[in-house]
């Protein structure tokens, strides 16, 4: 006790130089920790994302991309030797060889215009027009499906992208901040537009730049 009192009355005899230094040193000291937890952390986040994205790609199984067969070479045929036939006796002089009357051209009938249909509504200044129906969804997305019933595609850049996209119609905040597995993460997910369609030419994917490797 009197030893941790001698301390204090020392601290107090200090200058204000040597207070500023040990002050200063603490600084550091806490400026050190704080680096070393964001090091560990961007380690730690990286092995988790590559983790999780390893477990979506073993989830996705693309079907082979379709090539085409092979043009076949042709090949020569052996012949037999057909021997030459006497030439057509040329026709009496002024008598008139008949020529062959040119055969009617077909002319083409235009098509017919698939228009959609209205359907009927309660409301008569509402029109809904008919729209075709979605095509099933690939075999390859069953399991992702499965494990996330938002997903609606697969996304891949070269080495930097490789993930599953999600889509929540006219929802454009719920993966900001979850992951595809519906956990809540700051790196969040690809998701698609909430008003895009699958059959749209261009589409909108959206995703975070983390800056830290995710």
């Amino acid at each position: 006790m009197l030893k941790r009192l001698k301390t204090l009355l020392m601290w107090g005899d200090r200058s204000p130089h040597a207070r500023r230094h040990q002050l200063f040193c603490l600084a550091c000291a806490l400026i050190i920790l704080g680096c070393v937890a964001y090091v560990a952390g961007y380690f730690a986040e990286q092995s988790r994302v590559r983790r999780e994205g390893e477990v979506y790609r073993a989830m996705y199984s693309p079907a082979p991309l379709e090539t085409e067969a092979p043009a076949a070479t042709a090949t020569a045929i052996p012949t037999a030797a057909i021997s030459p036939t006497p030439a057509a006796t040329s026709t009496a002089a002024g008598s008139p060889t008949p020529t062959a009357s040119p055969a009617p051209v077909a002319t083409p009938t235009p098509e017919a215009q698939v228009v959609d249909e209205p359907l009927p509504t309660p409301n008569e200044n509402t029109i809904v027009l008919s729209l075709p129906t979605e095509p099933p969804p690939q075999e390859s997305f069953a399991e992702l499906l499965r494990y996330n019933p938002d997903t609606v595609g697969y996304l891949t850049i070269g080495e930097i992208v490789d993930l599953p996209v999600v889509q929540r119609e006219n929802d454009n905040e719920y993966y900001l901040t979850h992951a595809y597995s519906g956990e809540e993460a700051r790196e969040g997910a690809l998701f698609l537009d909430g008003a895009n369609r699958l059959s749209d030419e261009n589409l909108i994917i959206y995703g975070h730049n983390m800056r830290n490797g995710t």
